[in-house]
């Protein structure tokens, strides 16, 4: 099997939404309905490499950097990523417990007062910066930006599941 690296070169992509709000890429002539944009590197480059797959999970090509592609299809892009990748701020943690062996932590976000259950404490990890990156047992993701910014009932709360 072999392997290659498409990189898609930015003046000749075009992305627009069809009627059904479907990612569509026109690329050298080719035309591809309901593209999906992964990010390589979500936490350390989240506009570089941006992988486009196609509806039958075929990696269409990389984009190398958001900000070289044409201003509408740069727009379009960024608007389908920030969808993809939401990712809740937590601001608040009211409780943690744990039910059958699993974290349950009942926070506030920015997005509204959410419950989260973790598969284990290890679903929950501190980055050197202070993030705390978080994903719940359904593969959703969650971070608070700043440990130390968190009011200290909160850090006392999730000083034993970090």
């Amino acid at each position: 099997m072999s392997w290659e690296l498409k990189i898609l070169e930015p003046d000749k992509v075009k992305l627009y939404r069809n009627r059904f709000g479907e990612l569509v890429l026109e690329y050298e002539g080719e035309r591809f309905e309901d593209v999906i944009p992964l990010k390589a590197f979500p936490l350390s480059a989240p506009e570089n490499y941006i992988a486009l797959i196609d509806s039958e999970d075929n990696e269409i090509g990389i984009i190398e950097d958001l900000n070289s592609l044409p201003e509408e299809s740069r727009r379009v892009l960024r608007e389908e990523l920030e969808e993809r990748y939401m990712v809740p701020k937590i601001l608040k943690v009211l409780e943690v417990e744990e039910v059958f062996g699993m974290p349950v932590w009942r926070v506030v976000t920015d997005k509204g007062e959410r419950t989260i259950e973790l598969m284990s404490r290890s679903d929950a990890k501190l980055l050197p910066s202070g993030k705390v990156i978080i994903r719940d047992i359904d593969g959703n993701r969650y971070e608070i930006p700043n440990y130390w910014d968190l009011d200290p009932r909160s850090r006392s709360l999730l000083d034993t599941e970090l």
